[in-house]
């Protein structure tokens, strides 16, 4: 990761001083490397996930670009569909995901910055409606 340092009081290039003065910002990251929704989708597809869609959230929010939903039929099932989604974002592209929601949850989530992963029970994506707030 390439890093930009940005002096706080100045706008002219910063001369070497401490570190602690400098705000750290990182530099925008290489789109090209960044998961496939679609490939991410096939990996929990092929896992036995129920109801995969995936939704195009660019026009509506700056927080990603794409939800991927999918349900699972236990929270057994659910843990299983977050380690395969997390080992897909890791061994092909280098992503770890942020996890939210293990163990007997029936709503987990990963997030892996451009998509973020709602995995559900068939009775909370219900209750949630995710698809209903989000979609078109």
């Amino acid at each position: 990761m390439v890093l930009t340092l940005q002096h706080p009081d100045s706008y002219t290039t910063p001369s070497l001083i401490e570190l602690d003065s400098f705000a750290v910002s990182p530099s925008p990251p290489d789109k090209s490397s960044y998961p496939d929704v679609s490939a991410l989708a096939a990996v929990l597809n092929d896992a036995k996930a129920e109801d995969v869609l995936i939704i195009d959230v660019r026009e509506k929010t700056s927080l990603t670009d794409y939800f991927l939903i999918a349900s699972g039929t236990s929270p057994r099932h659910l843990n299983a569909l977050m380690h395969r989604a997390l080992d897909f974002l890791s061994e092909e592209h280098g992503v770890q995901g942020v996890v939210e929601g293990v163990g007997d949850a029936t709503w987990i989530v990963v997030d892996a910055g451009d998509i973020i992963v709602h995995l559900f029970h068939p009775d909370a994506r219900r209750l949630y409606e995710l698809e209903k707030v989000w979609g078109d």
